[in-house]
């Protein structure tokens, strides 16, 4: 077998085995769903820490200080084109 022949089998083999980790992480996380979606409990409680964490990051401080529920807006953006001299 040629040296090419060689390093594709060895590639194909790693991806096949990459498929199939893959495959078992699916269904893994499907399982986590269908425990999730099947107790109303569980549900609720994922949507209330979703909830939270999205509290947590729109009061957080931003670079300039300042938590992002309490930025400025943005000012309007100009539509049409901006023409810009060169010299």
């Amino acid at each position: 077998m040629s040296e090419p022949d060689e390093r594709a089998r060895d590639a194909l083999a790693h991806l096949r085995s990459a498929m199939l980790e893959l495959v078992g992480a699916a269904r893994a996380a499907l399982d986590v769903v269908e425990e999730v979606v099947s107790e109303p409990e569980h549900l609720t409680n994922l949507v209330a820490s979703l909830a939270e964490l999205g509290r947590l990051f729109a009061s957080a401080p931003r670079p300039g200080g300042t938590p992002a529920a309490e930025e400025p807006e943005a000012p309007p953006h100009r539509s049409g084109v901006e023409r810009i001299r060169l010299s």
